[in-house]
Parts: C-alpha cells; sequence; structure tokens
C-alpha cells in the first residue's frame, strides 16, 4: 500500500542549492510504498526559478512538487541572516486546508531515513511535533536566552526545522492568527521563538535523530554525558546511523 507523506519547504532563490540536495535525499530514502507529496512556498515577489528542480523526475517518480506564491510576512522582522521565508511555516494549516497534518522542514537537511512511520504517528492534542533543541536546552549560555525571557521554557525548548504540524488542531483553535500578531514582535529566534512560545504546552516530542543539528555533532563527540543524561545509549546509536542532519 502507496503511503503518501504531505511536506512542506520554505525558501527563497537563495536556497536553490541546498533545497535541490535536501529534496534529493528526501528521496533517495524513501521506502518503495512511500510517496512524498512535496510543496515549496516561496516570496510571491520572487523571481523563483522552479526550473532548477526538473532534474529530479528522471531519477525519482515518488513524488509530485508544487510551488506555492506566499505574500504574509513582507515587513517581518529579518535577523541573523534568515529571511522572510522562514515565517512561512506558521501559515501551513491556513495555506493546506486540505491536510489535517503535514510535516514542515528546513532545506539544510540531509535526510538519512523515510518519514512515513512519524508522519503517521499519533499527534492528537498536541498543535506540534518537534525535536527538542540540544543547544538551547544544554549549552549555559544559550540556556541564559531562554531563562532571560518569560515567555520561553527553559529545557522544554524545540528546535523548528524539522516539525509535523497539526492542520486540524492549529485551525480549530484559530492559531494562525496568533502566529501573525506575535511575528510582529521582534524574536531573535523568530518563527522558531512563536512556536515556542504559542504551542507551549501542546508540543510533542520527537526523537532527536528526526533533526540533528550541528550541536548534536558537537555535544556527541565533546560532552557525550550531556546526552546520556538525557538519551538512552539506543537513541544515540540510532542517531549515529541514520540521523538527519541538519
Amino acid at each position: 500500500m502507496i503511503s503518501k507523506v504531505p511536506i512542506v519547504f520554505a525558501f527563497d532563490n537563495n536556497l536553490l542549492l541546498p533545497a535541490g540536495v535536501c529534496i534529493y535525499s528526501l528521496l533517495a530514502n524513501a521506502r518503495p510504498e512511500t510517496f512524498y507529496d512535496i510543496y515549496i512556498l516561496y516570496p510571491e515577489n520572487d523571481m523563483f526559478d522552479s526550473k532548477y528542480f526538473d532534474n529530479l523526475s528522471p531519477v525519482f517518480s515518488n513524488y509530485t512538487l508544487s510551488f506555492i506564491p506566499v505574500s504574509e510576512f513582507v515587513s517581518a522582522f529579518e535577523v541573523r541572516g534568515v529571511t522572510k521565508p522562514t515565517y512561512y511555516r506558521l501559515l501551513i494549516p491556513e495555506l493546506f486546508p486540505q491536510y489535517d497534518k503535514v510535516i514542515y522542514a528546513d532545506v539544510d537537511i540531509i535526510f538519512r531515513q523515510d518519514l512515513s512511520s512519524i508522519y503517521n504517528a499519533d499527534c492528537s492534542g498536541y498543535y506540534i511535533a518537534a525535536t527538542y533543541d540540544l543547544c538551547m536546552n544544554l549549552d549555559e549560555g544559550w540556556r541564559k536566552y531562554v531563562d532571560g525571557n518569560r515567555e520561553l521554557r527553559g529545557g522544554e525548548y524545540i528546535q523548528a526545522g524539522f516539525l509535523i504540524v497539526n492542520c486540524e488542531e492549529l485551525r480549530r483553535d484559530g492559531m494562525v492568527d496568533i502566529f501573525k500578531e506575535k511575528a510582529r514582535s521582534k524574536y531573535k529566534f523568530q518563527d522558531q521563538d512563536i512556536l515556542n512560545i504559542c504551542c507551549s504546552g501542546r508540543v510533542k516530542i520527537l526523537p532527536w535523530h528526526y533533526n540533528m543539528t550541528d550541536y548534536a555533532f558537537y555535544y556527541l563527540n565533546v560532552k557525550p554525558e550531556l546526552l546520556t543524561d538525557k538519551y538512552a545509549n539506543s537513541d544515540i546509536e540510532l542517531a549515529k546511523k541514520v540521523g538527519n542532519l541538519h
């Protein structure tokens, strides 16, 4: 039986090359029965080069690819070189009324595993599912940022680069409007801070191998004791073997 998985990316022309590598890795690691409905959100006024992805079709047949222009967040706060499309993930429940649930992923990820199992995981009662942000929860310096913000919860900060978005729950509670209002403020980590604030208490924590940032490898090699306090050795070994590299 074919397992269809809708997955959304958001970026502009500056990230075409990493996006191509990312999507290639996604398709290359799919099980034979997995079919990805891929959606790319891009700025409406961008001269977006969708032909860049034509080279995928001679190699893979297990996907569809759709491009959706977005006009929201034109004046959104940009910082650390992270541009407006980072906010587009906040619009997913509104942009995809046909889905109860979708995956969102940043394009600076190399996938090393199939995503159908995690997509089909039960997210009832949760707004989103995500991994913990190891850096923001374990590093003393970055932990000060979280602890110093009354709206954030220390030790529970999640990384927004890989999400299961429970569109049904978010639509039911009108959360997209709340996200948009929050986006008027200047948060250092932009949409990631917004999701941590607005979805607090309604986040399902995913195994960390679905979203291994560079800090994951820092802790693996420099401070492994911090990981073994939080994760079983079997989780760590699985992450080394098939963890998605972010």
